[in-house]
């Protein structure tokens, strides 16, 4: 078993709620250095996430924003980055298994909402 096979191993023994920092924890390491790979490499569309994660964020803070709504929450990536910049995040999934699962995995988190629509 190779070592990132063994990581995500060790990862999925963990409590939810650690492995939720751990996923948050990871993406801000390694943001910068996925941004500038993506710079190097002629910013070919689309962006990586870590990119437009980065992007919300800033516009967050430079306007003082307190709500972010994002429609197609798919497995919710970008609510979990930004829960902790936002006051309140909504994110709108139409399909009903993607909309149940992110409604799930955020239920213990009072300033997200998740609509399914």
């Amino acid at each position: 078993m190779n070592l990132k096979k063994t990581i995500k191993k060790i990862n999925s023994l963990l409590p939810l709620k650690l492995q939720r920092e751990v996923y948050w924890r990871k993406n801000r390491l390694t943001r910068r250095s996925v941004i500038a790979d993506w710079k190097s490499r002629g910013m070919q569309v689309p962006p990586p996430h870590q990119y437009k994660q980065s992007v919300i964020e800033e516009v967050g803070k430079k306007y003082n924003l307190s709500t972010l709504i994002e429609t197609g929450t798919l497995f919710g990536l970008m609510i979990e980055c930004q829960r902790k910049f936002f006051k309140k995040l909504i994110s709108v999934e139409l399909d009903s298994k993607l909309f149940e699962n992110a409604k799930n995995y955020f239920k213990e988190y009072a300033h997200i909402k998740i609509l399914q629509g």
